[in-house]
């Protein structure tokens, strides 16, 4: 969805396409989740009870459910339903000017939360986890261009990370999206290399596994002939375990793979009707990024070549006699909205000008 076609939530009739899917779905149940946040368990069922009650059968407006909230909470929710059910768009927030001050257990973290135009007002959740004691939670005011804040910690503080658990319902960045199934479907283009001493009957799934995702624009190369310009630019999708360590970027330790093997979160694979299917997003170069089919045998290969388009949203899938048994999305940790301290980085001692921010 690019912003000419997003529209309001006032807006949504029925679903009839992916856009319509993302606003009338997905929008809206993030909406519910924050209202949910804002108004707290009680209120909010005791709302949804109000409405079943009283509109069961019966059309309701956008109105006639904030009437119900308000009436739980007690309070006006006119700015909530206004800027996320009759406007369009989503802020794009980031964390700006973090800085620790203190020393021994007694920290102050402090620093600020920036949205460019169109700006919204939301809380946030913030979560600090210091070298000592349990994570500070707070929620964090944003109005404006600029809303600074300040956190206590016992210990020195470690991470800050700025909604940790997506509460809020915003734009996110590129680095914020684990690579998936999906990703490789979107490919304008993919170059496929096929692993030395590949199976026969491997080599037929690829048929079966590009038409399954939709790919068209690709060419099959083997890992020999796998040049400079495949590596460094294009799409990539691996058939088989190459020889060759420089296609298939490191999994940061949750995955590991041999031709006989695989494992995934401590779990080791060798049947030989087990199937790894897995998309990693690159550690250098310009393609965007690398995905794994790698079969154990090619007993089940080309079954499970199909099966995998079903399963978009996912990074990594493991299968076993065509069932699927395992899936998971990897972890992402780069944010404009997570601040690391590096071991052994200074930090400024209290009583320096510059500790305290309005």
């Amino acid at each position: 969805m690019t912003p000419a076609t997003d529209f309001p939530l006032s807006r949504f009739q029925s679903r009839f396409d992916p856009v319509t899917k993302v606003i009338g779905y997905d929008k809206c149940a993030m909406v519910f989740h924050m209202l949910r946040r804002h108004l707290g368990e009680e209120a909010f069922w005791g709302a949804l009870r109000d409405i079943y009650r009283k509109y069961l059968f019966l059309p309701a407006s956008w109105q006639q459910l904030r009437e119900s909230f308000e009436r739980r909470l007690g309070a006006d929710l006119t700015v909530f339903f206004r800027q996320w059910v009759d406007r369009s768009g989503a802020p794009l927030p980031a964390l700006e000017e973090v800085a620790a001050t203190g020393d021994g257990d007694r920290w102050s973290v402090t620093g600020a939360i920036a949205q460019t135009n169109p700006e919204f007002q939301f809380t946030v959740p913030a979560v600090l986890q210091a070298d000592a004691g349990p994570p500070v939670v707070r929620e964090l005011e944003v109005n404006g261009t600029k809303s600074f804040f300040a956190m206590a910690a016992e210990g020195r503080p470690a991470v800050l990370t700025i909604d940790p658990e997506y509460d809020l319902f915003r734009r996110l960045y590129p680095s914020e999206i684990p690579p998936s199934v999906n990703t490789i479907k979107g490919a304008p283009a993919v170059t496929v290399i096929l692993a030395d001493d590949l199976p026969e009957g491997v080599s037929k799934a690829v048929a079966t596994l590009l038409l399954s995702l939709g790919i068209e624009n690709y060419r099959v190369v083997g890992e020999d002939r796998a040049d400079a310009a495949a590596i460094g630019e294009s799409d990539l999708l691996l058939i088989g375990l190459p020889a060759r360590a420089d296609l298939l970027p490191a999994p940061d330790g949750k995955a590991g793979f041999t031709r006989q093997s695989f494992e995934l979160d401590g779990v080791t694979y060798r049947d030989r009707a087990d199937v790894f299917f897995g998309v990693f997003q690159p550690t250098g170069g310009q393609r965007r990024v690398t995905a794994l089919f790698l079969p154990l045998s090619s007993e089940y290969a080309e079954t499970v070549a199909r099966k995998i388009t079903h399963y978009g949203s996912y990074s990594f899938l493991v299968f076993s006699r065509a069932q699927n048994r395992v899936k998971g999305v990897w972890p992402t940790q780069a944010s404009p909205l997570i601040h690391h301290w590096e071991t052994g980085e200074p930090l400024r001692p209290s009583g320096l000008p510059g500790d305290t921010r309005p």
